[in-house]
């Protein structure tokens, strides 16, 4: 028992370990050695191929045609936008702010799901929603005294980004809330992710496909960082999720989400992409505080963190 605890708790370790990393690896390769529709286009489609060819070794499930175009919607819009936004928002924002905002997702899932499911609000998560929103709009508004007019609209740009990010991987988890029971995890991402990659080639052909990294001759380190971005966050965090939340609670699970942006600021700071700005670390206090007072005793919110994946 010990050791299935422990290789749990190493599990959703290196699983929210490779999203933290993903955030340092995405501001690296964008746009210098990428634009983020290209980007989008290698994730969605290595998603597509990585949880099909597991769906060939995993038991057969049949999905119910309303059900296949409901994934394929969800895919479509609820996760495209999630990635796409995520990706112009890392792009524009620094990996302090960003991971910061990012990490209210469960206040955005909490706003969304009053919306959709009547949820009730009390004291404690109408206090969680102000300390999550106050502390997100104090990052935004803090832009325009630590950075120049043009890094201001870049930095307020790609903090918006993240945002919308927050928001639609919200709608992306309320819509799947009711296919979650029905199915299991793989059969369900190889239709979603079937559908983002569909939705991700009109995207592409406007935006048009721009990768310095597979131009000019071989470059060791963007490849090697696109790799890692395909092959953990983007597939092997799957594999390590599921694992986790199979046997710890969900509550030990959700305190590893802190992870995220303690190690992309740090690493971050380290390799010259951000500035630690005596702001950021009020801003996470508040963003903390609103995500623990919105999770507090929340039941609803905690079966829907059960069910799902991040992405």
């Amino acid at each position: 028992m010990k050791k299935t605890l422990l290789k749990a708790s190493l599990a959703i370790g290196f699983a929210e370990l490779f999203n933290a990393l993903n955030i340092n690896a995405q501001k690296y390769l964008l746009p210098e050695w990428s634009n983020a529709f290209s980007m989008l286009f290698m994730r969605t489609a290595f998603g597509m191929l990585f949880f099909w060819v597991l769906d060939r070794f995993s038991q057969k499930e049949k999905v119910a045609p309303r059900d296949l175009l409901f994934m394929l919607t969800a895919g479509a819009c609820s996760l495209t936008s999630y990635m796409t936004f995520y990706l112009l928002g890392v792009e524009k924002s620094s990996p302090v702010d960003s991971s910061l905002i990012m990490s209210c997702m469960p206040v955005a899932v909490l706003i969304l799901a009053v919306l959709f499911y009547r949820e009730k609000l009390s004291i404690l998560k109408i206090l969680g929603v102000i300390c999550g929103i106050g502390g997100t709009v104090f990052i935004i508004l803090m832009q325009a005294r630590v950075n120049d007019a043009e890094h201001f609209r870049n930095s307020v740009l790609g903090n918006l980004f993240c945002v919308f990010s927050a928001l639609s991987y919200g709608v992306y988890l309320i819509v799947n809330k009711r296919l979650a029971t029905r199915y299991a995890p793989f059969t369900m991402l190889k239709w979603i992710f079937t559908g983002a990659f569909i939705m991700s080639i009109p995207l592409l052909w406007i935006a048009g496909w721009d990768v310095p990294a597979f131009r000019d001759g071989f470059h060791v380190i963007p490849w090697a960082v696109i790799l890692f971005v395909l092959i953990f966050p983007t597939g092997l965090t799957y594999l390590l999720i599921p694992f986790a939340l199979k046997n710890l609670q969900a509550t030990t699970v959700a305190m590893y989400d802190y992870e995220v942006p303690v190690v992309a600021s740090l690493v971050g700071i380290l390799l010259g992409q951000a500035h630690f700005g005596w702001y950021q670390p009020v801003a996470a206090m508040l963003i903390f505080l609103g995500v623990y007072l919105v999770s507090k005793e929340n039941k609803r919110m905690r079966r829907l963190h059960d069910d799902s994946l991040p992405i």
